[in-house]
């Protein structure tokens, strides 16, 4: 693994004292952003001349100061930009910090292999993948490149000598039996004011794998309520009656980490339908619109699970919770 040529030299040194893997720091290089809500990104490249698995992930953060951190591995070289440093933020109209590039995208523009490999929002917690798992990274692998993004919410509690948030990386050199990845289903959020609603979101496993899920992570803003997610197979066990197994449910209100899934022995297999619910609460005087339905896996996003044409559809579970939960 070698770091992009722009990073701080002393990311640099650390780095050529790892032998065989361990720890790499991806951290902003003490950035000092003056717009709340602003977006900004920046990358490591990895190089093809050596590949490793990373095992874990290790948030380090400035309580209070951002909402969200992703580590997201990118196929193509990320943009360059002078200080490593670029504007990424992509809803709508973003807000742009003043002398970095606005590019508003996280790996190249048309990186159809960019994945998601981690997401710390709302007092995460290190997440450890499971014994004989791990990313793949470097080498043949699509992910030649890992880009830090951060939003930041309130700057004003940053360092004077600048931020160096970001994600410490535990990797290794020596291969896994099982290489892990990610499905990231978003739903669309348009709450009326005073009510409560389901926001819905499924799509089918199209990849000719068995895969087999072992944690999961739920993300709202403030009016989500309850995130649950579910397998669904068409027909199941009675024909005609679809078949739910639920892999997990949690409030987003809780600590965003990755928890283990309802059923450790759960299997995904081809034309399988992975479900989501997002059950919000609007209490405000006006309503709430924001993202789009988007899914990160083969098959059209459902809007409703109703309009995916689910049947047998567990509405009360999926959209309250369990004492522990």
């Amino acid at each position: 693994m070698r770091i992009h040529r722009l990073l701080l030299p002393v990311f640099l040194s650390f780095l050529r004292t790892i032998i065989g893997g361990g720890v790499f720091p991806l951290r902003m290089p003490e950035v000092r952003p003056t717009r709340n809500e602003v977006y900004l990104c920046s990358a490591v490249e990895i190089g093809t001349k050596g590949r490793y698995w990373v095992r874990g992930f290790k948030p380090v953060v400035i309580p209070g100061t951002m909402h969200h951190m992703a580590v997201v591995g990118c196929s193509r070289y990320p943009p360059v930009t002078p200080a490593n440093v670029w504007n990424c933020g992509s809803n709508g109209n973003p807000v742009l910090e003043p002398g970095f590039p606005a590019l508003n995208t996280t790996c190249s523009a048309g990186d159809m292999k960019s994945m998601t490999l981690f997401l710390w929002s709302r007092n995460g917690e290190t997440y450890i993948l499971p014994k004989d798992v791990g990313f793949a990274i470097g080498g043949d692998s699509p992910v030649q490149h890992l880009v830090l993004q951060v939003h930041y919410i309130n700057v004003q509690h940053l360092p004077e000598h600048g931020d160096i948030s970001g994600v410490d990386i535990l990797y290794t050199d020596t291969e896994p039996l099982r290489t892990a990845g990610m499905m990231s289903v978003h739903v669309n959020t348009n709450v009326p004011s005073f009510s409560k609603t389901y926001q819905d979101g499924g799509c089918r496993i199209g990849e000719n794998k068995i895969l087999h899920p072992f944690s999961y992570l739920v993300h709202t803003h403030a009016l989500g309520q309850v995130v649950s997610v579910w397998r669904v197979r068409r027909g199941g066990l009675v024909r005609g009656k679809d078949d739910w197994t639920l892999i997990g449910k949690k409030s987003p209100l809780k600590p965003q980490s990755f928890y283990p899934v309802e059923d450790k022995d759960l299997q995904l297999q081809p034309d399988d339908n992975i479900a989501i619910r997002c059950t919000m609460l609007n209490l405000k005087r006006k309503d709430v619109k924001q993202g789009e339905v988007a899914c990160h896996a083969d098959g059209p996003p459902a809007v409703t699970w109703r309009s995916f044409g689910f049947n047998n559809i567990p509405d009360l579970e999926a959209s309250s919770l369990d004492v522990d939960n």
